[in-house]
């Protein structure tokens, strides 16, 4: 199992645009199928509150494990899932859009308990957490194909990356090595930047050399050059959390009602406020291009 890449799901969009990934084929490392991770994985009862939120003796008891997972994030040394959860090689495939449609309920669903069988009552929150996680150990055994970047992504304003950025947040799988929390998170640090108050300084010796290119990519290709580095500052960590990207799009309103001087470019140095908002607007979809939005 050296292939066996770990996963990690942030929502239950993200897992269903990873699924729907996976169905466009996959390399299998392990002994199940998509379909049959599905039905494994998928929650055997109907989403719905427990009859009374105070768990019997049993259900305590059994709800330890559960705790355990959530805690250690693993399941206790030695432990098989029963017989009845093991799915066989001929499962279907509609046992893939069922486990999205029990994922689809479960984002929506809108009580803080449920009832979780044998475990009693749990928390709503715990559950999510719980399904995210079993999840992604199972799928980290089906390697998907490769997703390569939309070299053709361009936004003509702030609503057009507002509008794509609300796309992907219902699912989207990444060409590169950042997630949309990542990118959304690196993003925003380049907008509020932008919006840093004056007196700004005058253009370095280094910056004033590089207007020509500047120029060149604002005006003729649209593409930021290849070999550019992030600053160690804007580099996202791994632990960035989804509402990184409502912070973005929240930076990005504020920067269209924005009226003062834009601050100077850390490359490029002082800019037109029509060059740097156009420049913002290409670092957008240079970044976003390697995000794919998995639409149903």
């Amino acid at each position: 199992m050296s292939e066996r890449k770990p996963l990690k799901f942030a929502s239950e969009y993200e897992l269903i645009a990873h699924l729907d990934l996976l169905r466009k084929g996959y390399k299998q490392h392990g002994n199940w199928t998509l379909p049959m991770i599905c039905q494994h994985v998928n929650f055997r009862g109907p989403l719905q509150p427990p009859s009374s939120p105070k768990p019997t003796p049993q259900q305590a008891e059994a709800k330890k494990f559960i705790d355990y997972i959530l805690t250690h994030k693993k399941a206790p040394a030695g432990f098989e899932a029963p017989p009845e959860m093991t799915p066989k090689p001929d499962t279907p495939e509609s046992e893939i859009d069922r486990f999205r449609d029990f994922l689809a309920a479960l984002k929506n669903y809108p009580r803080d308990l449920v009832d979780f069988g044998p475990f009693g009552p749990v928390p709503t929150e715990q559950v999510r957490t719980l399904m995210l996680m079993h999840a992604a150990h199972h799928l980290s055994f089906l390697e998907p194909k490769s997703v390569g970047r939309r070299p053709d992504v361009r936004f003509a304003d702030e609503d057009a990356v507002i509008a794509e950025l609300n796309r992907l947040k219902k699912g989207c799988v990444k060409a590169g090595s950042w997630s949309l929390p990542q990118v959304a998170w690196h993003l925003d640090q380049a907008v509020q930047a932008r919006m840093k108050p004056g007196p700004h300084p005058d253009d370095t010796a280094e910056q004033k050399k590089r207007k020509p290119l500047a120029q060149h990519v604002i005006s003729m290709n649209g593409y930021l050059p290849d070999g550019i580095t992030a600053p160690d500052t804007m580099v996202p960590s791994a632990a960035v959390p989804a509402m990184a990207v409502d912070d973005l799009i929240a930076s990005l309103e504020q920067l269209k009602a924005f009226q003062g001087e834009i601050a100077p470019h850390r490359l490029f140095g002082r800019l037109t406020d029509a060059d740097a908002r156009r420049l913002n607007l290409i670092h957008c979809a240079h970044h976003i291009s390697y995000l794919t939005p998995v639409e149903s």
